[in-house]
């Protein structure tokens, strides 16, 4: 019985997309240490936690009835899909009176946020809504998830912007005093892209045979999980070690923070390297995803070294 219930937790944090809000917390609050960026305040991190549930729930809620009767992951919200609906409708309630009150008594000043911002901001929103069809399928009959090797890299983008905007956009937005440096900005908007583009790679292995039989040209589709594991990731991740080993060579990092920085690269690796045998999807969402609150971490505990 405790077995029992200790499961249904872990696929009702997993499977609910909860984690994933946890991620994006961490991966915020690790772009803040690094940048040297003040924290931000609870509410624009419940709206952070908050956005990511409801999206990924909402594609995968629409999703349910295409995708395999014996996944697990389906299964789960084939059951509990009524009360999904409803935590859709509160999250929608919740993030809208959180930004609305704040705008109507001056917390958020909307007129602070750089134009630049709202450009990126839309950009990302746009792709965002578009890569599961959310928006565009209906009206112009196509997503962005079906364009094959893009898809990985509009993941990327998006949860870079999550992670390494949107904090900085809410500092603003509160007239929170800070200093910011651009070159380390876009280095770590470059360096979470590419992370998370990995990430997203990875994930694609799962959807292997659905892919497959959707005909979707992902990089696995394409080259096969060896192929892709040995000349897409493993070149990606040196690329990325290397890229890290020069920017810590110039901005003069000592042993002690390159070498913690390193770890999640590292760990990228290990996995990538046991994704060529099948594994379940709490895999997936547990070690994959896992690795990315590992990064965050690393770079939160890399910052004070």
């Amino acid at each position: 019985m405790r077995n029992t219930i200790l499961y249904d937790i872990i696929k009702t944090i997993f499977f609910g997309n909860y984690f994933v809000g946890i991620l994006a917390i961490g991966l915020c609050l690790e772009v803040s240490y690094q940048l040297m960026l003040p924290i931000n305040n609870f509410r624009d991190y419940l709206v952070i936690f908050l956005m990511p549930i409801g999206y990924y729930t909402y594609a995968y809620l629409s999703e349910t009835n295409k995708t395999d009767r014996q996944n697990p992951r389906s299964q789960w919200y084939k059951k509990f899909g009524k009360i999904l609906r409803k935590q859709e409708l509160l999250i929608i309630i919740l993030i809208s009176c959180i930004l609305l009150i704040s705008i109507i008594d001056g917390r958020y000043q909307i007129n602070h946020i750089g134009i630049i911002w709202y450009v990126i901001s839309g950009i990302t929103f746009c792709g965002a809504l578009f890569y599961y069809g959310l928006i565009s399928k209906k009206y112009f009959g196509f997503d962005i998830r079906h364009t094959g090797w893009l898809k990985s890299f509009i993941i990327g983008w998006v949860w870079a912007y999550f992670s390494t905007i949107l904090p900085v956009i809410f500092l603003e937005a509160n007239q929170t005093p800070f200093h910011l440096d651009w070159i380390l900005l876009i280095w770590f908007f470059i360096k979470n892209w590419m992370f998370c583009t990995v990430n997203a790679i990875l994930f694609d292995i799962k959807d292997y045979p659905t892919d497959a039989n959707d005909d979707l040209r992902t990089f696995v589709v394409s080259f096969g999980i060896q192929k892709t594991i040995y000349l897409i990731l493993l070149p990606l991740l040196l690329a990325g070690i290397a890229s890290f080993t020069m920017f810590s060579y110039r901005m003069n990092f000592s042993i002690e923070r390159y070498l913690i920085n390193l770890l999640p690269f590292i760990a990228t690796i290990i996995i990538a390297l046991s994704l060529k045998k099948p594994r379940e999807i709490l895999f997936y969402l547990i070690i994959i995803d896992g690795v990315l609150l590992f990064k965050a971490c690393c770079g939160i505990i890399g910052s004070g070294l």
